[in-house]
């Protein structure tokens, strides 16, 4: 019970979920979970949770793979997902890459490229605020890539790209191989 109590103070007094009380409080807790003890506490149950997830830019000699994301209105973007607890990034971006594309990796052929801090509100009104590790793989092929509902499909760049990554994939674009 103290523990519930100090729970409830610590992110009355953040005002969101943040990665230490997720950590803290929440070890191994799926999103859906600490929203519905959220509720069942009194709180927001859309309240901001804060996430470190990865994203990584496929490169090829042809430009960039990319996802379909039908939850964000058919728009396009990188692959990659959230971290699961203690989970190194380059871990969580080999791991993402399988499970999404069918692409195996080594952890070398990843490059980290950059830290990136976005908020996303979902369409039932749950906020999230991502930690993201930004990676590129380079690859001298156009790799076929699995569908499933994770993972609609691949196309390559075109002009409907999530905002927060639109920068990121215009530097990847201008950095490939000419």
């Amino acid at each position: 019970m103290e523990k519930k109590i100090a729970a409830i103070a610590d992110i009355k007094s953040a005002g969101r979920v943040t990665t230490e009380l997720k950590k803290m409080y929440f070890p191994g807790w799926s999103f859906g979970k600490i929203r519905n003890w959220l509720e069942e506490n009194g709180l927001d149950r859309h309240m901001t949770l804060e996430l470190c997830s990865t994203e990584i830019a496929i490169r090829t000699p042809f430009g960039i793979l990319m996802q379909i994301r039908p939850t964000d209105h058919d728009q396009l973007g990188m692959w990659g997902g959230v971290l699961n607890d203690n989970e190194e990034p380059v871990d969580g971006a080999v791991r993402e890459l399988q499970e999404e594309t069918g692409i195996k990796v080594e952890p070398e052929q990843l490059v980290l490229v950059e830290e990136n801090v976005h908020d996303h509100e979902y369409a039932n009104g749950d906020k999230a605020c991502f930690k993201s590790y930004r990676f590129k793989l380079d690859l001298d092929y156009v790799p076929k890539v699995t569908t499933d509902e994770e993972s609609v499909g691949a196309v390559m760049v075109a002009h409907i790209i999530l905002d927060h990554q639109r920068e990121f994939i215009g530097r990847m674009l201008e950095d490939l191989p000419k």
